[in-house]
């Protein structure tokens, strides 16, 4: 008698506990990574858009060394084909481009995935605006922040990595 009480009362419990569970969604955020992560050190670094000869090197070189200055201070882990790979898109962010251009078939090539449009810079004084807020898309190799002025046009970039961390996802998986 008392087990046949347990079974129903177990199934109802675990009925409940399966009905708590929330589902993985994609987070619609990109956090600004630690120093080591990023070529640029302030943003006083960031490379002006659209892109002239002295922004094309600074980004060459953080590309070729893996935006990180330590392995150039070093010499190691240099990718060699870096300014090759990067250049059709350097000459792409070389012309006047608004936050609907990265939406374009030209710029789709480059960053396939979704536009990520809460970018979280802990060192900014401010909360950017949201009709004006930077915007992250990924190569696949790389997070590409687009920053923009009140009339969506795009004023600088920085490029990003995350190690340990591809998919921005929040839930229990």
């Amino acid at each position: 008698m008392r087990n046949r009480r347990i079974v129903p009362i177990a199934v109802l419990l675990l009925g409940f506990a399966g009905c708590s569970r929330r589902p993985v969604v994609p987070a619609a955020l990109l956090p600004v990574p630690a120093q080591d992560s990023r070529w640029e050190i302030t943003q006083k670094d960031r490379v002006p858009l659209p892109l002239q000869d002295a922004g094309r090197n600074e980004l060459g070189d953080a590309l070729t060394w893996g935006l990180n200055r330590k392995n150039k201070a070093e010499n190691v882990g240099a990718d060699l084909n870096a300014r090759k790979k990067y250049g059709p898109l350097f000459d792409l962010l070389s012309h006047n481009a608004t936050l609907a251009d990265l939406e374009s078939a030209p710029y789709k090539k480059w960053f396939p995935g979704p536009m990520v449009k809460q970018v979280v810079d802990a060192r900014d004084p401010d909360t950017p605006r949201p009709d004006h807020a930077p915007v992250a898309l990924s190569d696949g190799t790389y997070w590409w922040v687009f920053y923009r002025n009140a009339q969506d046009q795009l004023t600088g970039v920085m490029v990003v990595k995350f190690n340990a961390l591809q998919t921005l996802s929040e839930g229990n998986q």
